[in-house]
């Protein structure tokens, strides 16, 4: 193959074209920004996500759920208790956060599973109100939490590679927190005697 080389002026005219070229682009784009920022803008609310992996970022997503805890509020939560336990209670979390989520007034509506009945009540002392209502584990064989608190979702698998996911929208929270509530309605026909009263997982 024969290359033959070009004048540099003849090169030089070239990139001028090009520069030319992509300025009349960037025109018409700033023609079209405010329309582009007019959509955005009007675009309705956008869901934040976050994902974690591993053993210590659960322990991120257990501190930010504990961070929107204050007297008041509500928290629904669907979770495999003995899973919950043995993971953050190896880590020490439970221990380490336990006076926060124990003597704040607040209301916890919760679903869970678990093997071991023996399940220990509250004190007077202890402020915050859970009713629970205990899944049969092999109707319900899952292995993780879902909590919904405020415009937040909290999502963790506890199987295999510790997998979470936190999700900020208000839509999405209120979504899902209908949705609890028809799962709570539901799970009443399911739900075992132990599972009936206010506790709260690891209460010692």
């Amino acid at each position: 193959r024969l290359f033959l080389a070009e004048s540099p002026d003849k090169l030089s005219s070239r990139v001028r074209m090009e520069i030319t070229a992509l300025e009349e682009k960037l025109c018409s784009f700033k023609r079209v920004l405010p329309d582009l920022h007019s959509l955005y803008d009007t675009s309705g609310e956008r869901p934040r996500m976050r994902f974690f992996e591993g053993e210590e970022s659960m322990l991120s997503i257990l501190e930010e759920v504990h961070e929107l805890i204050e007297p008041g509020v509500e928290m629904r939560q669907i979770i495999a208790l003995d899973d919950y336990l043995n993971l953050f209670g190896d880590l020490g979390a439970h221990d380490k956060h336990k006076t926060k989520i124990f003597e704040t007034d607040y209301h916890i509506r919760q679903l869970y599973t678990t093997k071991d009945l023996k399940k220990d009540r509250y004190t007077e002392k202890h402020r915050v109100k859970i009713e629970s209502r205990r899944l049969p584990i092999e109707q319900f064989p899952f292995h993780g939490e879902l909590t919904i608190l405020k415009n937040k979702i909290f999502a963790m698998a506890y199987k295999g590679k510790h997998l979470g996911v936190i999700i900020e929208s208000e839509q999405l929270a209120s979504l899902l927190s209908v949705m609890f509530d028809l799962a709570w309605q539901g799970a009443e026909k399911h739900a075992m005697p132990e599972g009936s009263g206010v506790r709260h997982p690891g209460t010692k």
